[in-house]
């Protein structure tokens, strides 16, 4: 299919996330929550423990997609990857 020349194409850029990113990210970690029926949201114990992960390396990383263009910009997705040491539940 043949793309419009006039079209804006999207673009994102992806990084690691940072401890100043958390008010940023909170909104987009409700939605994900809401939509996938997880109950028993509470602002401030999320916010610890996205702070918690955002603040400690060995727990893992957060993923940011940001697009980069004047008509979106600003966060659209992340990711999370949490570091558990584990050989069939042994290790934990």
């Amino acid at each position: 299919m043949a793309m419009d020349a006039g079209a804006v194409q999207p673009t994102a850029t992806i990084r690691v996330a940072l401890a100043a990113d958390l008010e940023s990210l909170m909104p987009l970690v409700r939605q994900y929550h809401a939509f996938e029926g997880i109950g028993d949201w509470q602002d401030a114990r999320m916010r610890g423990v996205l702070g918690r992960l955002l603040g400690d390396p060995r727990l893992g990383l957060v993923l940011l997609a940001e697009e980069d263009h004047a008509q979106r910009a600003g966060l659209v997705g992340y990711a999370t990857c949490c570091f558990v040491y584990s050989i069939e539940h042994g290790g934990l």
